[in-house]
């Protein structure tokens, strides 16, 4: 049996144990990063080095799709959801707790609270939404007349 084309040397992860990439490890990778996992997390668990997942990157193209699939699915399904839940306001219930006369916490109250709509999640969204109809910048049509010296124009700014 010979070396396949393309097929880098065996590594070692931390322990001194060989590590070859398998395939299966793309679908893995994929629910991993579906929720939540980070390169670093991904590395421990494959028990490799991040650099090697770096270079696992580099080397499978399948690998890396199924990483950037993985996490942009966990990026839309709980961070833009937040950011929206944020900017358009939620109603949640809010449990008090306090111990009772045997020491043990209990229920006392159960207040239903609003949390208004945050202004700033709101701009954020709505400018990567539609940069067109709400950009970050103005910018201001007309023209700018200096009857000023560059010497009086120099007096006025200090």
């Amino acid at each position: 049996m010979g070396k396949q084309k393309n097929q880098k040397p065996v590594r070692l992860n931390k322990t001194g144990t060989k590590v070859i990439y398998d395939p299966e490890f793309v679908s893995m990778a994929q629910v991993a990063c579906e929720n939540g996992f980070t390169d670093l997390k991904l590395a421990n668990l494959f028990r490799v080095s991040k650099s090697l997942i770096n270079n696992w990157k580099k080397d499978h193209p399948e690998f890396l799709a199924a990483i950037k699939a993985g996490k942009d699915t966990y990026d839309t399904e709980n961070v833009e959801t937040s950011l929206l839940k944020r900017a358009l306001g939620y109603s949640y219930e809010e449990t008090i707790k306090e111990l009772d006369e045997d020491g043990e916490m209990e229920i006392t109250k159960k207040i239903k609270k609003h949390m208004a709509g945050d202004v700033k999640a709101q701009q954020f969204w709505l400018r990567n939404r539609n940069r067109e109809r709400w950009p970050d910048t103005k910018n201001l049509d007309g023209d700018l007349n200096v009857t000023l010296s560059h010497e009086e124009l120099l007096e006025a700014l200090e």
